[in-house]
Order: C-alpha cells, then structure tokens, then sequence
C-alpha cells in the first residue's frame, strides 16, 4: 500500500510540471522550430529565405511550411560571383587551382571552339564544383546575330556539346557581347536579341549579364594591381556582385584572384555559383541587361 500512494505522490507533481511547460511553449511565440542545437530562427543566414518542412528541417521550399523573407535590397546579405567568359583556354588549369587554393567557387560561359581544344577542362569545372553555362560555339557576331536561326544552331550545339562531355545539361546562359550589345545591329537590322532572349528564356535556360567588370580583357590590359582596385571599387555599395572576367587573354587576370576574394570576403561578401534561382529573381534586374 505504501508503495502505491508513494507513486501517485510522484506522479501528481509530474503532470503539473508537464502542463506547466506546455503552457509556457504555447505563450511564447520566440520558441522555435528546432534545427539541430539551433532554432531556425538562430540557423538562417541575415535576409536568406529559410524554409522549414514538416520534418524539421530545410529543403528546397517545394512542401514548406513556413517562409522567411527572400533577401532585399537592403539586406545585410552580400553575395559574389566570379564569372569567366569565352574559355577555357591553356590558363584555365590554374584558374581552377588558384579557385580551389581560395576555396570558392566560379561560373564558367564557355565558347565551344574553345572546349574542343581543351576537351578534359569541362569536366575538371564540374568535378571541382564549378559551374558552366553556354556562350557560343563559335563566338562569331556576324554569324550567330545574322538571323535567329543561326544563333539557335550555334547556341543547340554548345548546349548538346556541354551536356556530352560533362553529362550536366546547362541551365543558365550569357549573350556574346552582352544582353544590350549593339554589335548585332551590325549584322541584322530587326533588333535580333528582342527576338533572342524570349526564345532561349522558352528553352529554360536564365540569362546573365554582369554588374562589375575587371576590364582585363582590353586591348591594353591593366596590370594586376589595377584589376584588384576596379573590381574592389566596383563592387561597394554593393549586395550582388556579377563580376566579369575572361578566361582567354591575360596571366594578370588569374593572379589577381586570390587578392580578390580576399578583399571582397573582407567586406562581407560570400562567394556563390550562379543558377536560375541565385541570385534570387527578384534581384535581377540588377544583373539582367535589357536589349538596346
């Protein structure tokens, strides 16, 4: 008998105990989803939209219960990416060594002429966790912006020849000369890339242009220390950075890297690959041209 009403004694002030956490849980709002040691709250990055699924923890947003805010403009977020254009060339293998040695990550818009000369280079990018994303076959203007046909060819083969070599099919793309080139009008009278961009938009790829440009690629390249100070300048103020450079002209490009990251990174900026989704579409237009 004793033991008996010892076990009820005990188990009474356990149920208030119990009742009493409950409530305290419901009345607080701060409480928290759990991630881990971390409420989501603690484990989302300043202005990085952060889902939670049922399950507790973070996916993609696609069964998602509950959102946080998508970065702003005014977020505390600032994101780089380093982007290289017409590659590869007999510098890429470098490039890549000095990105890995920095620990970050680049976009490749390579040219299919290129690729074939260095045809293990493509397959070097994925491995290390780069991304590649087309340009053109054969980076000829008078060609590919003589009608939509020819672009649509040029643009299919490097798509169909990226795919082959690296079994990833590419999702993101960036216009020779840019969204608002004017070279185009050299070659076609009609105002080709209005006609471009939805059709490659309806094949599923997200174009790219840049807002920082290292300047390499002029006819008199600048040294170094002057690619450093462009790109450090350009990029203030700044929450997204598209940086241009060219993966084909000069060594003073690849040594310029590491002072790069290093500056930037102390400003705050992360380094990221570009995708359809990053940066987020809502900031586009920052890196989005409008044909001319």
């Amino acid at each position: 008998m004793k033991s008996r009403v010892y076990i009820i004694a005990v188990s009474i002030p356990i149920c208030f105990i119990t009742a009493f956490l409950l409530i305290i849980c419901l009345c607080n709002p701060h409480t928290g989803v759990t991630i881990g040691n971390e409420t989501a709250e603690d484990n989302a990055a300043p202005g990085v939209e952060a889902t939670i699924s049922p399950n507790n923890s973070r996916d993609d947003g696609t069964n998602s219960s509950e959102t946080v805010k998508t970065p702003s403009l005014n977020s505390g977020l600032k994101v780089a990416y380093l982007t290289f254009d017409d590659g590869p060339s007999n510098l890429t293998p470098e490039l890549l060594s000095t990105l890995e040695s920095c620990n970050v990550h680049a976009t490749f818009f390579v040219v299919g002429l290129q690729a074939k000369q260095y045809p293990d280079t493509l397959k070097q990018m994925v491995s290390d966790g780069d991304v590649i994303g087309v340009h053109s076959w054969t980076h000829k203007y008078s060609y590919i912006y003589k009608n939509t046909q020819n672009f649509l060819d040029d643009f299919d083969k490097l798509d169909d020849y990226i795919k082959q070599e690296t079994g990833v099919a590419p999702n993101i793309c960036r216009f020779p000369g840019g969204t608002n080139n004017t070279v185009c009008f050299s070659y076609n009278k009609n105002h080709i890339m209005k006609s471009i961009v939805p059709l490659v938009e309806n094949m599923g790829f997200t174009y790219y242009d840049w807002n920082v440009s290292s300047g390499e690629s002029n006819t008199n390249p600048p040294s170094k220390e002057n690619i450093i100070s462009s790109v450090v300048s350009q990029c203030k103020g700044k929450n997204i950075a598209v940086i241009l450079f060219h993966d084909a002209y000069h060594q003073s490009y690849v040594d310029a890297i590491p002072e790069i990251v290093s500056e930037l990174s102390s400003m705050g900026f992360t380094f990221d690959t570009l995708s359809p989704d990053d940066p987020p579409r809502s900031k586009l237009f920052a890196t989005q041209f409008k044909p001319s």
